[in-house]
C-alpha cells in the first residue's frame, strides 16, 4: 500500500512514474551499515546485523512501501521487473537498479543508482554499505581477470521501478 507521504514525492502517471529521489535517499541512509554474505534467508535484511545486496534493496523497498512480493535475491528482482523495465546503458537514472554478474549472464549482485555513474550497494569487500562508480571499461578477452572485469566494472543491465496509480473501485 502506497502512503500519502510517499506519493507526494513521486508524480504518478500510469507506467511512467519512477521511484526516484525518495528511494535513493532511503538507500543512502544505509551507508556504513554492516554487510554480510547472502545465504538465501532473511538474515541479510537487518541493517544492524548486516545487509546483503538484495537485502539492502528489499529493506529500502519495504521502507517506501513498494510492493515486492517475496522477492529476496537479485535474480528474482531482475526477473520480476521483466523486459519492459530494462534500461539500456547510458539511459540509467537515479533510482534504477543496476545488476552485475560474475559470468556475464545471471545477476549475482544488485545496487541502486544514485546518479548516472554511481550506485549504492552492500559491498562485501569493504564490509559495509558503500557507494561505487560504474566504469564501463572494455572487457579484454583471455585475461584471467575477465570475471572481475565484468562484475565490478560492467553491469549486465539496469531496471527501472515504476509505480502504478491505485484504481478506485
Amino acid at each position: 500500500m502506497l502512503t500519502k507521504e510517499f506519493l507526494q514525492y513521486v508524480p504518478i502517471e500510469r507506467n511512467t512514474a519512477s521511484v526516484g529521489d525518495i528511494f535513493v535517499n532511503k538507500a543512502l541512509e544505509q551507508l556504513g551499515k554492516p554487510v554480510i554474505r547472502h545465504d538465501m534467508d532473511d538474515r541479510g535484511m537487518d541493517p544492524d546485523k548486516g545487509l546483503d545486496c538484495s537485502g539492502l534493496v528489499s529493506l529500502v523497498l519495504d521502507q517506501i512501501g513498494y510492493p515486492r512480493n517475496e522477492m529476496r535475491h537479485c535474480r528474482e528482482f531482475f526477473d520480476f521487473l521483466g523486459n519492459p523495465n530494462l534500461i539500456l546503458p547510458g539511459f540509467q537514472e537515479k533510482g534504477d537498479l543496476v545488476f552485475f554478474s560474475w559470468n556475464g549472464n545471471l545477476p549475482q549482485h544488485v545496487g541502486i543508482m544514485i546518479s548516472k555513474r554511481a550506485y549504492v550497494h552492500a559491498l562485501l569487500k569493504t564490509g559495509e554499505v558503500s557507494v561505487s562508480a560504474l566504469k564501463f571499461r572494455e572487457i579484454v578477452p583471455g585475461l584471467k581477470t575477465i570475471s572481475p572485469q565484468k562484475y565490478s566494472e560492467n553491469p549486465i543491465g539496469f531496471k527501472r521501478l515504476f509505480m502504478l496509480p491505485e484504481t478506485e473501485e
